[in-house]
């Protein structure tokens, strides 16, 4: 997986390749001041992403596995 560090070193933003879809994005997860951490994607989503993936996902595709969970429990 290819990462480098983003511009500014104190925020340690890095460039990360999106898992999902392949799409370069930005991620903040080392610094703990990502965006990812305001997506509430619960306990059992979360699980599945970590199960399915090794590394971050992009805004997009997160936005899009938490919004195909609240499609589907929905019918619950």
């Amino acid at each position: 997986m290819s990462e480098k560090v983003h511009g500014n070193t104190d925020n340690k933003l890095e460039t990360k390749v999106c898992e999902s879809c392949g799409k370069d994005f930005a991620c903040g997860a080392k610094s703990e001041t990502c965006w990812c951490f305001s997506v509430d994607l619960g306990k059992e989503t979360l699980a599945k992403l970590q199960d399915d993936f090794q590394s971050c996902l992009c805004r997009d595709c997160l936005v899009s596995y938490k919004l195909a969970r609240m499609d589907t429990n929905s019918f619950d």
